[in-house]
């Protein structure tokens, strides 16, 4: 085969490479020992053990008295130290005999003792498939063969010779096909492997070799490095709640303060825009709808963009778009214009929330996690404040706003926290740690410590395994989708976004509905209050921060969902006769507490959000409730709107809202208390993923 005529048949197989040069084989063997230690597999593959593959590497090792490849490959090095090395020429393979039963060769579907890497298993795939699809009339067991019959599709194969030949010729092309090929071949064991099922039967297959697949660790009794160091939660839950938490809650809590701000102003300008571009309802309420459409997808998209760039970095690029989007929509020609970029403003909001929610659980200790996230919602209202002064400042009755400059000191605060984040927030320590960025991790813990006053015994702590980075962000999605709809989670995944989707649709429906009831019902005083009404925001905070603190996680949303329920009931009915002193009084009673009780779910159902899951998917899980909440934002303005247009009052919208409320208090039983819930308990499910090699 030409070398065109090989390149030509790779195009359609050909992988992403990730390439690393070394100078000599024993930095390539060295190499691989970095390779097998950063993803720790329980499984090892390759097509052909003895003559390729591992035995080949071991027996090359041996030829260049790297004797203790074995002891490096080991997760128990005690017990490879007295395995020798196969010799050169037992790694020649053995073909099978004519006639010859493929299940006599059962025993080497696994790794035979000069071949074993103690601590994983170490599968032979063409002995695997020889035993398992024994009958099925396969002419051989050759890849190109294997992906033919069980995968449905054609593979490019070498013999050994072509590979030498078209490497010695030193072409770049050549060379680079051949690795191709190597991964297309390593990609196709994998395909194999899974089409037969072979990874849920690896507890059968390590209890057929007398050996286990996973080793938790050293024999009981013998030291090692990590013996005797803490882990980083213990050393974070040592330094305890100070100065260092609350710098953290300023710099990557005050996403919500932003937040807060720019959809109280876009909430409260469509009324300007309106008339000036003389848009219908419909129109003015799809574009406060876009805002939470970016938001929705933003809070999708932080899960992985956050797992591989940080949280601290979604935080900043979330505060510097918000800017940017602020100032570019003051100076929109149309109303498409306007809501492209407020689109894009509110994609911006949404990757910063998730990334603040699992920072904030993972530099807080346990006990105190409840009230960060209080604090930190808190500022959600103080952005509306800040609005609210500005709206007062511009024009007390809100009829006629100017637009634009009310968007431009709107975006001052987002300024403010891009340039502070930039100079003083901190990445988490855990997510640095997981990283494998040890040193940077433990200069944060050190500088929580100064900051705290605070120096644990010690600030040492056991090194997380490093897990290697998945190949595209789109891997990553699905690999943290699976954890957070694993059979485990998939019931309380489900309740905890509809609760979301609840408190979201009633909080910002209102948010949008009351800027356009308010004037007719408070007449002269509309923008004093929606300042009032900011304010009552603060108490309901407080109550869910107490809650959250002395109450389990179901009671204060039982809480919370009665209390909305009665205050949505005392609106529905104060509305009716303003002349009454009594009806009036259940009117502002009303309008207060739907104001502030649900600040209450916020805090202890995103805190939900972020306890339910484990460290590697607890940005997805929680931007899935995120997201799930703010697609319940984006519609909220056009279920307003289509209610309004349908009965004529604005009365209906809330009667709606009193039902979503109620439905919602039934399905709170089925959340987990998720307060005393430890996340080692879904990592150590029964179907734990396996990590292959």
């Amino acid at each position: 085969m030409e070398e065109e005529e090989w390149q030509q048949s790779l195009r359609k197989q050909s992988q992403s490479l990730d390439l690393r040069c070394v100078k000599t084989e024993l930095e390539l063997l060295k190499a691989l020992v970095e390779l097998t230690r950063s993803a720790d597999p329980d499984v090892c593959l390759g097509w052909e053990l003895r003559s390729r593959s591992w035995g080949f590497l071991l027996a090359r090792a041996r030829a260049l008295g790297a004797e203790d490849l074995r002891k490096q490959l080991s997760r128990v090095p005690q017990d490879a130290s007295s395995l020798p090395l196969p010799l050169p020429h037992s790694a020649a393979a053995q073909p099978v005999g004519p006639g010859q039963d493929p299940r006599t060769y059962e025993s080497e579907m696994i790794a035979p003792s000069d071949l074993q890497l103690p601590g994983r298993l170490l599968l032979n795939v063409w002995r695997l498939l020889m035993h398992i699809t024994f009958g099925a009339k396969l002419r051989s067991f050759a890849p190109q063969e294997a992906a033919k019959e069980l995968l449905g599709r054609s593979f490019p194969y070498l013999p050994a010779g072509e590979v030498d030949r078209h490497w010695l010729k030193g072409c770049t092309g050549a060379r680079l096909a051949l690795l191709q090929h190597t991964a297309a071949l390593a990609n196709l064991s994998l395909e194999v492997s899974d089409a037969l099922e072979i990874f849920p039967r690896a507890g059968e297959l390590s209890t057929k070799a007398s050996c286990m697949s996973k080793v938790e660790g050293p024999p009981a009794g013998e030291k090692t490095p990590e013996s005797g160091k803490a882990e980083l939660q213990d050393i974070i839950h040592q330094i305890g709640l100070g100065p260092a938490q609350i710098f953290w809650g300023i710099l990557g809590g005050g996403i919500w303060l932003a937040d807060g701000a720019e959809l109280l102003l876009v909430s409260s300008v469509t009324r300007s825009l309106q008339s000036e571009w003389h848009l219908t309802s419909y129109m003015k309420g799809i574009i406060v709808s876009a805002v939470y459409l970016g938001i929705l997808i933003g809070n999708y998209s932080s899960g992985p963009f956050s797992q591989r760039f940080g949280r601290r970095e979604m935080i900043i690029a979330s505060y510097s778009g918000i800017f940017l989007c602020g100032i570019l929509s003051c100076v929109s020609a149309s109303a498409f214009e306007f809501l492209a970029i407020r689109f894009v403003g509110g994609f911006f909001i949404g990757i910063g929330q998730p990334a603040w929610l699992a920072i904030s659980s993972e530099v807080t200790p346990p006990e105190w996690r409840i009230a960060m996230t209080a604090a930190a919602t808190s500022l959600f209202p103080l952005g509306e404040l800040y609005v609210s002064f500005v709206i007062m400042t511009d024009d007390v009755t809100m009829q006629a706003l100017d637009w634009r400059v009310l968007l431009r000191l709107g975006a001052l605060p987002s300024l403010c926290l891009t340039a502070l984040s930039m100079a003083f927030l901190n990445e988490s320590p855990i997510f640095l740690a997981q990283k494998g960025r040890v040193k940077e991790a433990r200069m944060v813990v050190e500088t929580m410590a100064r900051q705290n006053q605070t120096m644990p015994s010690s600030l040492s702590f056991k090194h997380p395994r490093v897990r290697q980075p998945d190949a595209s962000l789109l891997s990553q999605m699905r690999r943290q989708m699976a954890v957070v709809f694993h059979k485990s989670l998939f019931v309380p995944t489900l309740v905890l976004m509809g609760t979301c989707f609840t408190v979201n649709m009633i909080y910002f429906g209102s948010l949008f509905a009351f800027p356009q009831v308010l004037p007719t019902l408070m007449h002269g005083h509309a923008a004093s209050q929606l300042l009032v009404g900011a304010l009552w925001e603060l108490p309901g905070t407080a109550v869910g921060w107490l809650l959250g603190m002395y109450a389990p996680r179901r009671t204060g949303l039982k809480v919370y969902l009665i209390a909305l329920s009665c205050f949505l009931l005392c609106f529905i009915i104060g509305v009716h006769d303003q002349q009454s002193k009594p009806l009036k009084a259940m009117l502002y009673i009303g309008y207060y507490g739907v104001k502030s009780t649900p600040n209450i779910a916020f805090i202890i159902a995103y805190q939900m959000s972020v306890e339910l899951y484990p460290s590697e998917a607890r940005t997805m899980g929680s931007g899935l409730c995120l997201a799930c909440g703010r697609c319940a934002a984006m519609v909220a303005p056009m279920v307003y709107e289509c209610i309004v247009g349908w009965t004529g009052g604005f009365l209906p919208f809330f009667v709606v809202m009193a039902s979503f409320t109620v439905g919602n208090l039934y399905m709170v039983d089925l959340l987990p208390e998720t307060s005393a819930l430890e996340h080692d308990e879904l990592k150590d499910s029964p179907e734990k993923a396996i990590h292959v090699v």
